[in-house]
């Protein structure tokens, strides 16, 4: 069955095509790489009710053509550990729609003094200066490996 996905503070409405017996943690997921946000940072309604993961979408009631709306929580409080080659770490503040190249240049500017160039590491992997860090899927007070590039 086709569904319709409706957010506010996110991407423009877009469609889903799912069965009425899978389950709404299924439709999360999908919605989450759709959206490429966390599946922690928002939830989903419909009429009126907020579904629960553990359910099915017939458990709701969704039908042919509904309208499900993606609710995306506020970011207020995100912050991910930065830790330094010498061991040294320190919280970052960020919000997801922050570039990479923006945190380096916090962590430079307090780690340092100034400005240098970093190398930034998530989960083994080198983050790119123009990505968001939405991209990286990145959870509260994650650590971040950060390395000095002196080239």
């Amino acid at each position: 069955m086709q569904i319709r996905i409706r957010s506010i503070s996110a991407n423009p409405e877009f469609i889903l095509h799912f069965d009425v017996g899978s389950s709404v943690a299924l439709l999360r997921q999908t919605i989450s790489k759709e959206m490429s946000i966390a599946l922690e940072s928002f939830y989903l309604c419909y009429d009126q009710e907020m579904l629960e993961d553990q359910n099915t979408l017939e458990d709701y009631g969704v039908q042919e053509d509904a309208v499900i709306f993606c609710v995306v929580k506020p970011v207020t409080d995100n912050s991910l550990v930065a830790k330094l080659e010498d061991g040294t770490t320190f919280e970052v503040n960020f919000h997801l729609s922050d570039t990479v190249q923006k945190i380096k240049r916090i962590i430079s500017e307090r780690a340092f003094g100034k400005r240098c160039r970093l190398s930034m590491l998530h989960n083994g992997n080198v983050m790119s200066d123009a990505k968001e860090l939405k991209e990286y899927h990145l959870k509260t007070k994650e650590e971040i490996c950060v390395t000095r590039s002196y080239v």
